[in-house]
């Protein structure tokens, strides 16, 4: 049985390079010379697990022997074996890095002066600065499918405002059900997965003073983020160096 079906990983690069070379002046005595270069490394890598994930889920497995579903439709999953877990994870770890390279090149060469100054023969300097701008995570920044618009899931979104925890609340978490195989408790296949996991759905509510379950609660369910401690760093190291050399020897 395939356990890690129930998950997937998507990857995706995008990688820039521009550069220009110039010619400043040139003249039979002295030229000035540029370069210029910029490269962008734009990566990202996403995950998303379930069974198995760092929150311990375990890989028990079990048969769905509800006859019907808490608000009373009949259970359409009913003796189908299936493994529950408590919130799959998603892991992003994005990459930018931006790089600035910029090289300046100029030669003197007074040798074929008819005065003192060809003996000072030709000279060459080369000056060269980079600089790289990279945001990056140190770690991969961790998600939770958590309901974000109604209070009756999570109470924390009556009120939100920019410093507000939206998951710190249990009943804005998700256990979800993957079922195998077919009814009867043969596991024959693993199932695709959900068509989506995140957007607006329709879910089953009863509140405590409730007669009946309402059966078209609207729902948002997202991806929030919830890991603690300094997981996305930004660093801006620059270089710089020069070097000259020269020649005495006269045309």
């Amino acid at each position: 049985m395939n356990l890690a079906a129930s998950g997937f990983q998507i990857q995706r690069a995008v990688l820039l390079n521009a550069g220009l070379d110039q010619s400043l002046f040139q003249t039979q005595r002295q030229r000035l010379d540029l370069n210029l270069a910029w490269r962008r490394e734009d990566q990202q890598d996403y995950r998303r697990q379930f069974i198995g994930q760092l929150d311990g889920v375990g890989t028990t497995l079990q048969v769905d022997v509800n006859e019907r579903l808490p608000d009373g439709r009949a259970n359409p999953y009913f003796l189908r074996p299936f493994i529950g877990g408590v919130n799959p994870q998603e892991f992003r770890k994005p990459v930018l890095n931006d790089t600035y390279r910029a090289q300046l090149a100029y030669q003197v060469d007074p040798r074929r002066e008819k005065n003192l100054f060809k003996w000072l023969g030709m000279h060459r300097g080369i000056g060269y600065g980079e600089y790289r701008y990279s945001i990056t995570a140190s770690s991969n920044l961790r998600y939770h499918d958590t309901v974000i618009d109604n209070p009756n899931f999570n109470p924390g979104a009556t009120t939100i405002t920019a410093t507000s925890n939206i998951i710190n609340n249990n009943r804005s978490l998700m256990y979800l059900l993957y079922y195998m195989g077919s009814k009867g408790g043969a596991i024959e296949y693993a199932n695709t997965g959900a068509v989506r996991n995140t957007g607006n759905f329709l879910a089953s509510y009863a509140g405590a003073t409730s007669t009946a379950y309402n059966l078209a609660k609207p729902v948002n369910i997202q991806e929030v983020y919830f890991a603690l401690g300094q997981q996305r760093k930004r660093s801006a190291p620059s270089a710089a160096a020069s070097r000259a050399f020269s020649s005495a020897t006269r045309s």
